[in-house]
């Protein structure tokens, strides 16, 4: 099953802290400086974040036009860390459309 839109009255908040650095230094770093990109390469995914804030599924929606960053990216994406979602107070999963680089906030 691919992307659904599910309601929220939150969405998904990206947790910040030191993780992310590392997280960005194990994928993408090392691409974009063996194959010379632009630090501004970017790739789009649509992330499934669950009840807890895991990401559960990644799935391409726009390429980087270069393979081995849509693949870090990807790897990126499956580590990155939210805050849950919530509708009418409870946690929901939802799918959300994730810009992934280096100047990701």
């Amino acid at each position: 099953m691919g992307p659904v839109y599910t309601p929220y009255d939150l969405g998904p908040i990206l947790v910040p802290g030191d993780w992310f650095g590392d997280l960005m230094k194990d994928t993408l770093i090392p691409v974009i400086e063996k194959y010379h990109l632009p630090p501004t390469e970017a790739t789009y995914y649509w992330i499934l974040v669950d009840a807890q804030g895991n990401v559960k599924d990644v799935v391409l929606h726009t390429t980087s036009e270069n393979a081995r960053f849509d693949q870090a990216a990807r790897a990126a994406a499956l580590h990155l860390r939210y805050l849950a979602a919530h509708r009418d107070g409870k946690r929901v999963p939802v799918w959300i459309l994730v810009r992934v680089s280096l100047l990701m906030r």
